[in-house]
């Protein structure tokens, strides 16, 4: 997929920053959670997405989400680690903090199809 390269750099660098201040991981984590957290939000934007992530309480969820403009979502530069983003299985509006996602697991749901 397409990627715009600004916008996905700069939302790695606020994802990064906020990894630091709220949950103190070092900087180098911080950069690849970053990283991988702003290439899956552009993902989301552009199409559906399978992945897991871990629930506050400690489950894992297996999510098939987007976060297209049919859903009202926004493209705004987050300023929290809770990404919000459309379950299709639930129909539901849902989130995910980008520091509990299993990144070894995001598929696109496409390739099964």
């Amino acid at each position: 997929m397409a990627h715009n390269t600004a916008q996905t750099k700069k939302q790695a660098m606020v994802f990064a920053n906020l990894l630091v201040k709220q949950t103190g991981c070092t900087r180098s984590g911080a950069l690849t959670t970053g990283w991988q957290a702003a290439r899956l939000l552009n993902d989301l934007v552009e199409a559906e997405r399978v992945f897991t992530f871990e629930k506050g309480n400690g489950e894992m969820r297996t999510a098939h989400g987007t976060r297209a403009s049919g859903y009202a979502f926004t493209n705004e530069t987050a300023k929290t680690l809770a990404i919000p983003y459309y379950d299709l299985g639930a129909d539901a509006v849902r989130s995910f903090r980008i520091d509990r996602v299993d990144y070894t697991q995001t598929i696109n749901p496409e390739i099964f199809a």
